[in-house]
């Protein structure tokens, strides 16, 4: 009898062996007003619930022998996933694209990698687990075939990992307050990270290949939640594509 194929946990893979991938109910964490109101006051969270267009791709550094660019999985259950400190570099590269104030987004972001500072942003970011609503989500396998810039031919097929299109994500980040940035408040706050971020997902794209249009979505709903009650910020938006 032949042992199945395996991954580097050592578990068999459950489309290698016949099997189907059940839901592991992920979620985003569950903010609710009573969570918050234990927050520093003005403390708010922003859901954003967006859908695939294109597949999405991502880098890991561990994957099957056979796949050239392994996608970013949860270590134990193998699902795929958006780090959080994706999330929080390519939002700030959206609301760098912005020409937001350098203050602001040290605010938020912290201060950038070269500065001696060492302070941490306000703003707490979460993964986001890509997973239907009855089943976690069979990646893809796509094949392309890079060209030599001399000679214009092609240098043999290479696997790329991805979740396919259609698939739904939810992103969550948390703004501890208070509220201390002039002219601001929560719902302007939150207006204004949900724009960075339905620009990020819509036109610059999250993961990796997002050059080639890998990575780009669409914003369905997005939210903010205060100890004090919801702030509706977009509701079934139909997204663009650069």
């Amino acid at each position: 009898m032949i042992a199945p194929p395996v991954d580097h946990t050592g578990v068999p893979r459950p489309d290698e062996v016949g099997l189907k991938a059940k839901p592991c109910a992920f979620a985003i964490p569950n903010l609710t007003q009573e969570i918050l109101s234990e927050l520093p006051e003005s403390s708010v969270a922003i859901n954003v619930d967006f859908t695939l267009v294109t597949p999405y791709s991502s880098k890991d550094d561990m994957g099957l022998e056979e796949e050239h660019s392994p996608i970013v999985r949860d270590w134990v259950y193998r699902v795929p996933l958006v780090r959080p400190t994706t999330w929080k570099g390519r939002l700030r590269f959206a609301a760098g694209h912005r020409n937001v104030a350098e203050s602001l987004i040290t605010h938020l972001f912290g201060p950038d990698k070269e500065a001696e500072e060492k302070q941490e942003g306000r703003l707490h970011f979460f993964p986001t687990f890509f997973q239907n609503k009855n089943a976690v989500p069979e990646p893809i396998r796509e094949i392309i075939n890079p060209h030599d810039r001399i000679s214009r031919r092609g240098k043999g097929p290479v696997n790329i990992t991805c979740v396919r299109a259609n698939t739904p994500g939810k992103f969550c980040v948390l703004y501890v307050g208070p509220m201390d940035i002039p002219g601001y408040d929560a719902k302007k706050l939150s207006k204004e990270i949900v724009s960075w971020a339905k620009e990020l997902i819509e036109f610059h794209g999250i993961g990796a290949k997002t050059l080639k249009g890998y990575g780009l979505g669409r914003v369905d709903l997005a939210l903010g939640n205060t100890s004090t009650g919801p702030i509706p910020i977009i509701q079934r938006s139909q997204g663009g594509r650069r």
